[in-house]
């Protein structure tokens, strides 16, 4: 993402494959959301979620008919909450913890096979 993001001033096909992407989240977060009948919270996390200012501001503006709407300074802080207090859910951007997961994981492995 960062590679498209970089070659997007000067590249149509890296505007074209970023707006896909958010397209197809958008997509995805619009069909949860009706399988769920609706959401409290909206969260952006990993690499993407956790760092792409515009990304999650191109996915939550497509998703304004639902409601959700960004603070664009909160967002770019990423600040939480970082919709607008009038939006309908909250969304926020937390951080994953991979690596403590990871080794989570691992432990249980190590002491499960002694």
């Amino acid at each position: 993402m960062r590679q498209l993001h970089e070659a997007a001033p000067a590249s149509f096909d890296a505007r074209l494959a970023i707006e896909m992407f958010c397209y197809s989240v958008r997509k995805q977060i619009a069909a949860m959301i009706a399988a769920l009948d609706g959401i409290d919270l909206l969260v952006f996390t990993g690499g993407i979620g956790e760092h792409d200012v515009d990304a999650r501001a191109a996915i939550c503006g497509g998703l304004s008919w639902l409601g959700i709407s960004l603070d664009e300074a909160r967002n770019r802080s990423a600040e939480n909450p970082i919709s607008i207090p009038a939006s309908r859910c909250s969304v926020q951007v937390l951080p994953t913890e991979e690596d403590v997961q990871i080794a989570r994981h691992a432990w249980e492995l190590v002491t499960s096979t002694s």
